[in-house]
C-alpha cells in the first residue's frame, strides 16, 4: 500500500552482481538443467514494505530471487522458510501457476536469507462479469483445499480476535501521537464491532490472506492467484473484503457474492459476514493509513518518502466511507482539523 515504507539500508546493500554470483553458485540440478547456470536479464523487479525481488532468466526461464526486507537476522530467516513452506501447499494443491525452487538461511556470495521462485507473467486482471465468476469459483475451490494435519499446524490462524488484536496495536501507536483521534477511532471499531455475527471464528479455511486486485493476474486467458506469503487458515470472507477496496469490484459486488456461495457452500450468512468484514477492512485502512501519516509528522527524518498526498487521500476516502455508514458523528471537515490535513 505504501512502497516507500521499506528498510533503504538493506536496499542500497543488495548489489545485483552478488545476486548473480549467488545464483550461478547453485547447483544446476534446482533449475533442472545439467550444464553451468548462466544468470540473464537480472534486475530489480519490486520493493515492497515486505521484500525485495529480483527478476532473471535461465535458459528462457523466468524467476523471482526474494530477500526478506527485515534483513539479516534469525527472524527473517523464519520468515523466508515459513514462506517457502506456504509455497509447497500452493504447488502441492494446485492453487497458483507459481512453483518454489530453492531455499537459503543464508547465501555465500549475498549474505541474506532468500528464496527462488518462478516468475509468473500476467497483466492486472480486468473485471467484468465473466471475469467475476472465475474469480469467485477459484477461490472457493482454493478455500475448500482439504490439508492434512501437519499443515494445519504449520499454518498461520487468524480469526477475528488475532485481528482486533492487530488493529489495537495500531490504535496504541495513534494514542502516543494524537490522543483525540485514537478515541475516535475506538468508537467506531466499537460501532462496527456491534454488527459481528456471532458465528465470526467459526468458519475455519484455507485463505490466501492478501487477495487485493494487484494480485489477481491473467495471462493466455488464465487467472491466476499470485503472492502467497499470507496464506492462512481462517475465514474466507476476509478475502472478499480485501477485494472491495477496488472501486470496480463494487459494481460487481452482488454477482461475485452469488457466485461464491453456489461454488462454495459450508459458510452461512456469507452476506452479512462479507458487510461487516467489509467495514472492518475499510476501519484498518483508515487506522494504517493514520499511522503512516503521524509516522511522517513525527519521524520525517525517517519516513520523509512517504507519498503524504496518497495517504491524506486514503484517509478521507476510508473515514468518508464509515461516516456515510453512520459509524462516525463527526463530519469530516471537523476531523481534518483534528488530525490536521
Amino acid at each position: 500500500m505504501f512502497k516507500n515504507l521499506i528498510n533503504y539500508k538493506i536496499i542500497m546493500e543488495i548489489k545485483l552482481v552478488d545476486v548473480k554470483k549467488e545464483i550461478e553458485n547453485l547447483s544446476s540440478d534446482i533449475f533442472g538443467i545439467n550444464e553451468k547456470i548462466q544468470v540473464k536479464n537480472i534486475k530489480f523487479l519490486k520493493i515492497n514494505r515486505k521484500n525485495i525481488n529480483i527478476y532473471f532468466k535461465i535458459n528462457k526461464k523466468e524467476y523471482i530471487f526474494r530477500i526478506n526486507i527485515k534483513g539479516l537476522n534469525n527472524d527473517s530467516y523464519k520468515k523466508s522458510k515459513k514462506e517457502y513452506n506456504k509455497l509447497k501447499i500452493v504447488e502441492k494443491y494446485n492453487l497458483s501457476d507459481t512453483k518454489k525452487i530453492y531455499f537459503s538461511k543464508k547465501g555465500r556470495f549475498c549474505s541474506y536469507s532468500y528464496i527462488i521462485i518462478t516468475y509468473v507473467k500476467g497483466k492486472n486482471i480486468v473485471l467484468n462479469k465473466k471475469n467475476i465468476s472465475i474469480i469467485a469459483k477459484k477461490l472457493a475451490k482454493s478455500n475448500n483445499t482439504k490439508l492434512s494435519f501437519l499443515e494445519k499446524i504449520n499454518i498461520d490462524k487468524q480469526n477475528y480476535n488475532k485481528l482486533i488484536s492487530e488493529f489495537k496495536i495500531k490504535e496504541t501507536y495513534i494514542s502516543h501521537r494524537c490522543l483525540d483521534v485514537s478515541k475516535m477511532y475506538k468508537r467506531i471499531r466499537k460501532n462496527i464491532e456491534v454488527n459481528k455475527p456471532n458465528d465470526i471464528n467459526k468458519d475455519n479455511y484455507l485463505t490466501h490472506g492478501d487477495l487485493n486486485s494487484k494480485n489477481i493476474i491473467e495471462n493466455n486467458k488464465k487467472i491466476n492467484f499470485i503472492d502467497w506469503e499470507y496464506l492462512k487458515v481462517g475465514n474466507p470472507i476476509l478475502d472478499i473484503a480485501k477485494l472491495s477496496h477496488s472501486n470496480k469490484f463494487k459494481t460487481f459486488e452482488k454477482l461475485f457474492l452469488k457466485e461464491y456461495i453456489k461454488n462454495f457452500k459450508k459458510i452461512k450468512n456469507v452476506s452479512k459476514k462479507y458487510f461487516f468484514f467489509k467495514d472492518l477492512q475499510v476501519y484498518f485502512w483508515l487506522v494504517t493509513s493514520s499511522e503512516y501519516y503521524l509516522h511522517l509528522i513525527f519521524e520525517e527524518t525517517k519516513y520523509n518518502l512517504y507519498d503524504r498526498k496518497k495517504i491524506i487521500k486514503d484517509i478521507l476516502k476510508n473515514y468518508k466511507y464509515l461516516y456515510d455508514k453512520g459509524y462516525i458523528d463527526k463530519k469530516i471537515e471537523s476531523f481534518r482539523k483534528i488530525l490536521k490535513i
